[in-house]
């Protein structure tokens, strides 16, 4: 049996340089592949490129559009006097040569974001859902009861749905902290920022539209409660 470890080379005792969140485009990552090159004084496509948990290498980072979201969560970048590893689940960093490591960091602190992942925006969302159904049901259930009649039942279960709602928006919050991620962006940055300007625009509509029709709902349901 015989155990092979990485060893970086070049001057220095190795380091290792927490990266912090970071969201990096096929344009910024064919940047700190450069660096990686130029460091070593390789050609950048001698190094080398892993993805899924180094289950998967590819040639280029154009390589990462063919890839499913599960499979580009992590990139590992192997030179020879550092590896750097960037994760959406955290921890992203690099390891060796000092000098090296502190051009990566400077790399990502050019590249921070408050951004959080796809896949937590849909967990939010779907809080989200449960969150209004939870809150409304109550509302709707007394608006259709007879007067008062509805209050002893909303007694017994308002503790439950206020824990329950207090639950749903700790964990919503708990999602949008700062996780130490770096989100993987298979797009080019043009691509990236011109999809951004549209997200802001479909956003700000989409805004606008939810809350006229949570406002005429409430109203409806107020006119509802005042009438008996």
């Amino acid at each position: 049996m015989a155990v092979k470890r990485y060893v970086p080379t070049g001057g220095g005792v190795p380091t290792n340089v927490l990266l912090g969140p970071v969201l990096a485009t096929i344009d910024d990552l064919n940047a700190l592949r450069h660096i990686l090159a130029k460091a070593d004084s390789l050609r950048e496509s001698d190094v080398r490129i892993y993805c899924h948990k180094t289950s998967i290498e590819i040639d280029t980072f154009e390589d990462l559009k063919a890839l499913k979201p599960i499979e580009r969560a992590d990139v590992l970048l192997v030179a020879r006097s550092c590896r750097v590893t960037l994760s959406l689940h955290g921890g992203s960093e690099v390891f060796g040569a000092p000098a090296t490591c502190f051009a990566i960091r400077e790399w990502a602190a050019n590249r921070r974001t408050r951004r959080v992942s796809p896949e937590r925006i849909r967990k939010n969302r779907r809080l989200l859902a449960v969150l209004i159904l939870s809150l409304t049901i109550p509302m709707i259930y007394l608006a259709l009861q007879p007067t008062n009649s509805g209050y002893p039942l909303l007694k017994q279960f308002g503790a439950m749905f206020i824990f329950l709602a207090l639950a749903l928006v700790a964990t919503m919050l708990n999602n949008l902290r700062d996780h130490d991620q770096t989100i993987i962006v298979p797009k080019s940055l043009s691509e990236y920022e011109n999809e951004r300007q549209e997200r802001r625009h479909r956003r700000a509509t989409l805004g606008a539209t939810a809350g006229a029709a949570i406002l005429a709902a409430a109203v409806a349901i107020a006119a509802a409660i005042l009438k008996r």
